[in-house]
């Protein structure tokens, strides 16, 4: 997906804006799109993938990056790429870096080739100067202003992929416009780089979660706006869904209609709406695959847990920019920044164990656990090896925690360990549940065996409460409402039952 065309980047005024013709001209752009074109979009936005072949794919992209040198030479007018010529700029060459704008731009290399001539204008000329186009853009080349604002987590990225393994970027109040518009620019791009530097993102897009009622000054600030659009023409990021989210208020028409009109012809067939309490906002989201555990609880500006975690971010962002500078070698210890669904993660906490990696690997276990518990010793470590090997061949990884806030591989050994403590802690627990059972039928009575366990079990699943035994009330289920904040576990389980996403919950 492209950025807004020269028609699109005009800059509107809330007070003229007309929200029924917004909704028309949104109709009619979607009558435009040839069928295939508007099954992709409404695909993409539910986070359908291709299954294309991927060989294909590499091959295309292949030409596709012959040709964008091609299409480069074809402009007439890019005196800051020439002068990255002059400088003997290698970085401008990368493979990395060109493919980032032509799969923003799906694989057309003319358009792509456009987009980073914007990018390499606006980053080198505008906001950071010539180092820029020797390297890409690091932490410290923010100014204090921009490392502030990038702090305050109004724009942030949500600790979890969506169900379709995209990351999620929420803007959850408006930027603060104290702050020089050149500041706030230097720090969306660095932001968003961040976020490209993601090769899934690249190929999936990125899902944007826009929170209007806490932006109603963005809608009316000609600068804001000014900053938005040159943000959508320079960065080489296609979002595959647009989420405007607002109460119902007749006054948030007008600033839903002006940010559409903002987004761009191309976008805008990627968008939806919800609008509502908190609540249902929320709950719509949810079924889109957006991980909401993580977005405010009143849906408003940044909570103090997600504040926690992206200033986790935003530190593990520093550290590894600092060991960039000091000559760290990433090739020998290679580090993962943003962990897959597949993934199972080292860790405790109770949001942390729904990551859907370490869900799935508890499902292993309980499938393989019959054997796991009449096995010697030796048996146990070939069905321990067994379901690492199984999980690797889905594409999962065992990711463990650096200090400095990234993800490092664990070996083979390491991940058998963790999954031989997972199965002890599933025989633990079995263990309990039948003990308790057998004294709750002991004191209760048989009969009504079979419902009572199957009822207990669905509340013991339920994400709301957690049930609790009590040996000195009869062990009558006594339950505790926990908190979204809270960090203890159903089940006590260790680092092979929960997982760590990138920041903790």
């Amino acid at each position: 997906m492209s950025g807004p065309s020269a028609v699109d980047s005009v800059i509107v005024d809330p007070a003229h804006v007309v929200p029924s013709h917004v909704d028309a001209l949104l109709a009619q752009e979607l009558n435009q799109l040839s069928l295939l074109d508007r099954e992709r979009a409404v695909e993409e936005i539910h986070g359908i993938h291709s299954l294309s072949d991927a060989e294909a794919v590499v091959q295309h992209e292949r030409e596709a990056l012959v040709q964008m040198q091609l299409e480069i030479g074809k402009i007439p007018f890019k005196p800051v790429y020439d002068e990255a010529l002059r400088m003997r700029s290698q970085y401008i060459h990368d493979p990395n870096f060109l493919l980032k704008f032509l799969r923003a731009e799906d694989l057309d290399a003319r358009k792509a080739a456009i987009r980073m001539m914007k990018f390499l204008t606006h980053s080198a000329r505008d906001l950071y100067g010539p180092r820029i186009l020797m390297r890409p853009i690091r932490y410290m080349d923010l100014t204090p202003s921009a490392i502030a604002l990038m702090r305050e987590g109004n724009v942030t990225l949500l600790p979890s992929r969506d169900s379709s393994g995209r990351m999620v970027v929420a803007v959850l109040g408006d930027i603060d416009a104290s702050i020089h518009a050149t500041d706030r620019l230097r720090m969306l791009f660095y932001f968003w780089q961040c976020i490209t530097d993601d090769e899934q993102t690249q190929k999936l897009g990125a899902v944007l979660v826009l929170n209007l009622a806490e932006m109603v000054h963005s809608a009316n600030d000609y600068e804001d706006k000014t900053v938005v659009i040159q943000l959508l023409q320079s960065i080489p990021c296609k979002y595959s869904a647009v989420h405007f989210c607002f109460p119902p208020s007749p006054m948030f028409n007008a600033i839903k209609a002006t940010f559409v009109l903002i987004l761009g012809k191309k976008n805008r067939t990627r968008v939806r709406f919800h609008c509502g309490s908190p609540t249902e906002m929320l709950y719509s989201l949810k079924t889109f695959g957006i991980p909401v555990d993580h977005l405010p609880d009143n849906f408003g500006r940044s909570s103090k847990q997600t504040l926690k975690n992206h200033l986790r971010w935003c530190d593990m962002l520093q550290a590894r920019d600092n060991a960039t500078n000091d000559g760290y070698d990433f090739e020998a210890t290679p580090v993962v920044e943003y962990p897959r669904l597949e993934d199972c993660l080292f860790g405790k906490g109770r949001l942390i164990m729904k990551h859907p990696g370490n869900v799935g690997m508890r499902n292993i276990l309980e499938r393989e656990a019959h054997l796991w518990e009449t096995a010697t010793n030796q048996e146990k470590a070939r069905v321990a090896r067994k379901v690492v090997s199984e999980i690797k061949k889905g594409g999962g990884r065992f990711l463990k925690e650096h200090p400095d806030g990234w993800y490092v591989e664990v070996d083979d050994e390491t991940a058998r360990q963790k999954v031989s403590i997972g199965f002890r802690d599933l025989m633990k627990r079995k263990r309990t549940r039948e003990e308790s059972e057998k004294r709750l039928r002991e004191l209760q009575g048989a009969p009504q065996e079979e419902s009572a366990v199957s009822s207990q079990a669905q509340v013991l699943d339920s994400d709301t409460y957690g049930f609790l035994l009590n040996s000195s009330e009869q062990f009558a289920p006594k339950r505790r409402r926990l908190s979204s904040n809270d960090e203890s576990t159903d089940d006590g389980a260790n680092g092979c039952f929960c997982s760590t996403p990138r920041f903790k919950g």
